[in-house]
């Protein structure tokens, strides 16, 4: 049982390095109030995007929480 929960904690915690993500990019947290909250790959910060579209794509389930996005 303690591998299954180490296992799973080192999923969450897993970050791929084949993609070199560059620029502005942004970890998925939540959709609330009508704004996407993401945290930012490079510095851990957590941001407010009011693009709707991205709204739209969350709520749709086109773009989930843990998704990197790019803008």
């Amino acid at each position: 049982m303690s591998f299954g929960v180490l296992l799973s904690i080192a999923q969450a915690l897993y970050v791929p390095t084949g993609s070199a993500v560059s620029g502005d990019a942004y970890r998925v947290v939540s959709v609330s109030r009508g704004r996407l909250q993401a945290e930012e790959i490079g510095t851990g910060r957590v941001v407010n995007l009011d693009d709707q579209n991205l709204v739209r794509a969350a709520l749709a389930g086109t773009i989930k929480r843990g998704d990197v996005i790019q803008r």
